[in-house]
C-alpha cells in the first residue's frame, strides 16, 4: 500500500530525528537573533554588563592578552571559549552570537540521544527534544554573550558520558567524563559540589560489585587533569589554589551583604538559612527573575519568544513524574539526583532566570519521562498514580496562572519594554502592554502619557484621543 505524503514525511523525520531536531533548533536561534537585531537588540553590551566584561576578556585574548587573576571574576572556560569565537570570527560579534547558538543547537540532539540511552522510549527522548525548544528563556541566551546555554550543553553532556561509561565500562570513557565534569566546574563554581555526586551510588552493593574503583580513581583523575593547571596557575599568580580568585568572597558579599561577610559563621549562615525558603519558591516559580538579561522585554519584541514559553512549574511538575514512573531506572535517578544537587548549590542565591538555564536540559530529559509514564499510567490502569500526576499538573497550572510576571517585573524594565516598543511603531502593541499591566494592578502612568504624546508626535492624533477615552472610560469603570 502507497503511503501518504505526511506519513511519508513522518518516517523521515524519525529516521533523520537528530538532524532534523538540530535544524529546528538552529533556525529557531537564528530567527531569534534576526528578529532581536531588526529591533536593536542584541548589540554590543554596556559598560557594567557581565557580556560587557567577559566580551571584552574574550577579544583580548585573541590579541593574547589574559585577564588578570584576582580582578576578573569570571569563568575561565567560558572566557577562553569567547576567545576561540573572536579568534575564529576576527571579532565579527554577530558570527559570535550565531557560532554560539550553532554549539547549543546541539542540546535538543543530545537530550534525545541521551534519553535512548538510559531507557526512556523512543517517542519519549523525541518529545523532550522538541520540549527544550520551547524553553524560549535557554534558546535566547544561547545568543547572548553568557555562560548559560554553553554550560547547560557540557552538564548534559557530563550526564551522557557517565551513562555511557557505566554501559561500556571503558576506564577510557570514565576519564574522559571526570575531564568533562572538571570543564563544568571551570564553567562555574558551584558544580565542584555538583559533579561528585555519581559517586554516591558507590554507596550501593549491587554498583560496588559491577564497578570497580580504578573506575571511580580515573574518573577523579579526569576532574583534576582539567582543574589543576588552572589552580596551580592561580596559585602561581595570586597564592589562592582557586578556580576564580576572589570570586568567592564577591558572591558572598552581593547575596548577603557586608554585614554577612563580617561574620560568615553568625549572621550570614543565619541569612542563608532564612532565605532559602524564598529561593525555593522562586526555582519552582514561573517568573523568570531577570539579570543581565530579561526574558519578558525581549518577549514583547520577539514574538517567536512568546510562544516558546514552557513554564518551569509543568516542567518540574513532568519531571518529578518521571522519576517516580521511571523510579525503577538507575539513570533516571541519577538525572534527577544531578539536578537537585545542582539547584541544592545554588540554595543561598538569589535564583535569576539564567541560574536555572544548565539544569534546565536534565530537566526536560525529565520530562520526556513524565510523559511516556502518562500515558503508561492510563493504559495499565493505574489511577492512583495517573490521580497524582494529573492533581500535580493542575497544580502547576494555578500556580502559573495566579502568578503572572507583571508585578515582580522592576517599574525600570517595564518602561523600558514601552520605550522599546514605541521606538519600534508598534504602537498597538505598547498599548496592550500597558492595558495588560493595568489589568495585574501595576499601572504604568506615565507609560502611558509617553505613548499618547508619540502617537501624537506621528501624526496618529485621532487614534490617540480615542486611546486616551479608552482608557478614562476604564478608569471610571474600575471605580
Amino acid at each position: 500500500m502507497k503511503k501518504s505524503g505526511m506519513e511519508t514525511i513522518s518516517v523521515f523525520i524519525h529516521r533523520h530525528f537528530s538532524l532534523c531536531i538540530y535544524l529546528a533548533g538552529l533556525l529557531l536561534a537564528l530567527w531569534i537573533l534576526h528578529s532581536a537585531r531588526t529591533v536593536g537588540l542584541l548589540g554590543t553590551p554596556w559598560p557594567g554588563m557581565d557580556q560587557y566584561t567577559m566580551l571584552n576578556a574574550g577579544l583580548g585574548l585573541r590579541h593574547g592578552e589574559l585577564p588578570v587573576p584576582g580582578n576578573y571574576l569570571y569563568s575561565p572556560l567560558y572566557t577562553l571559549w569567547l576567545g576561540l569565537l573572536a579568534g575564529v570570527t576576527a571579532g565579527n560579534l554577530v558570527w559570535m552570537r550565531f557560532l554560539q547558538g550553532a554549539l547549543c543547537a546541539l542540546i535538543p540532539v543530545l537530550i534525545y540521544r541521551t534519553g535512548r540511552r538510559i531507557g526512556i522510549g523512543r517517542s519519549a527522548a523525541e518529545l523532550a527534544a522538541v520540549l527544550y525548544l520551547f524553553c524560549g528563556s535557554a534558546l535566547l541566551i544561547s545568543v547572548e554573550f553568557l555562560r548559560a546555554a554553553p554550560l547547560a550543553l557540557l552538564f548534559l553532556t557530563f550526564f551522557h558520558l557517565v551513562v555511557v561509561s557505566w554501559q561500556s565500562q571503558r576506564p577510557s570513557l570514565w576519564l574522559l567524563a571526570g575531564v568533562l565534569g572538571g570543564a563544568c566546574m571551570l564553567g562555574r563554581e558551584n558544580f565542584i559540589a555538583v559533579i561528585p555526586l555519581p559517586l554516591l551510588f558507590l554507596l550501593l552493593p549491587a554498583i560496588r560489585a559491577r564497578l570497580r574503583w580504578r573506575s571511580a580513581a580515573l574518573f577523579a583523575a579526569g576532574v583534576a587533569v582539567t582543574v589543576g593547571p588552572i589552580l596551580i596557575y592561580h596559585y602561581i599568580r595570586c597564592g589562592i589554589p582557586a578556580i576564580v580568585p576572589g570570586n568567592g568572597t564577591n558572591v558572598f558579599r552581593f547575596f548577603q551583604g557586608e554585614a554577612a561577610l563580617e561574620a560568615p559563621l553568625t549572621t550570614g549562615l543565619r541569612q542563608i538559612l532564612v532565605g532559602i525558603p524564598a529561593h525555593v519558591y522562586d526555582m519552582v516559580s514561573p517568573f523568570e527573575i531577570p539579570n543581565s538579561l530579561s526574558i519578558y522585554a525581549h518577549r514583547e519584541l520577539i514574538p517567536v519568544l512568546k510562544v516558546l514559553a514552557l513554564p518551569m512549574p509543568f516542567l518540574m511538575a513532568l519531571a518529578w513524574i518521571g522519576l517516580g514512573g521511571f523510579r525503577r531506572n538507575g539513570f533516571v535517578l541519577l538525572a534527577g539526583l544531578l539536578v537537585a544537587g545542582y539547584f541544592a548549590s545554588i540554595v543561598f542565591c538569589d535564583i535569576y532566570y539564567r541560574f536555572r538555564i544548565p539544569a534546565v536540559p536534565l530537566l526536560v530529559l525529565l520530562a520526556g519521562a513524565g510523559i511516556r509514564s502518562l500515558f503508561r499510567f492510563r493504559f495499565e490502569h493505574r489511577r492512583p498514580a495517573l490521580a497524582a500526576a494529573v492533581i500535580l499538573l493542575l497544580g502547576a497550572g494555578v500556580f502559573t496562572f495566579l502568578t503572572p510576571p507583571e508585578p515582580r517585573l522592576p517599574e525600570s524594565e517595564r518602561a523600558a519594554t514601552v520605550r522599546l516598543l514605541v521606538d519600534c511603531g508598534r504602537f498597538d502593541q505598547a498599548a496592550a502592554y500597558l492595558e495588560r499591566a493595568r489589568r495585574r494592578h501595576v499601572p504604568m502612568p506615565e507609560g502611558e502619557r509617553f505613548l499618547l504624546q508619540s502617537m501624537v508626535t506621528a501624526g496618529l492624533q485621532a487614534d490617540a484621543e480615542a486611546l486616551s477615552r479608552k482608557w478614562l472610560d476604564a478608569r471610571r469603570n474600575a471605580r
